[in-house]
């Protein structure tokens, strides 16, 4: 049986809303790994942080390397430059990202789906439109 790994990349502390993020990221990653995923959830980390702080660099570094091993990103909603660079690293290193709004597809395909980057040229438009508004900057 072959397992999918999914990165959940979405928002931690954005609009000082850190908790509601958290319990967000986690029912998900619950869905998912009640389908059968295995799912690296960043947004956990943030009961580490509180008691053993890192630096935002230094968290960057520890989930890049998680990012690195998986299958997919699934990019939650929400404004996160954090999870847009994740994304950005993702697609550069040829790892299907998909958006929340396709949890369901995700989980109905299930875990031995085979998930490969089909849509590159519309993800660039979409991380750049996302990174940089009007997707014309940092061309």
């Amino acid at each position: 049986m072959s397992e999918t790994f999914i990165y959940l990349a979405g928002p931690m502390n954005s609009s000082g809303r850190a908790t509601q993020n958290v319990h967000k990221a986690v029912k998900i990653a619950a869905r998912l790994m009640n389908a059968g995923f295995a799912v690296y959830v960043p947004q956990t980390f943030f009961l580490f942080d509180a008691i053993s702080p890192r630096t935002p660099a230094e968290w960057l570094v520890h989930d890049l390397k998680w990012l690195a091993k998986c299958d997919l990103v699934l990019r939650l909603d929400g404004e996160s430059h954090g999870a847009d660079n994740e994304a950005y690293f993702a697609m550069k290193r040829g790892i299907d990202i998909l958006r929340e709004s396709e949890l369901e597809e995700i989980i109905s395909r299930g875990p031995e789906q085979q998930y490969g980057l089909t849509r590159k040229k519309h993800l660039k438009q979409w991380l750049k439109k996302e990174m940089f508004g009007d997707g014309k900057e940092g061309k």
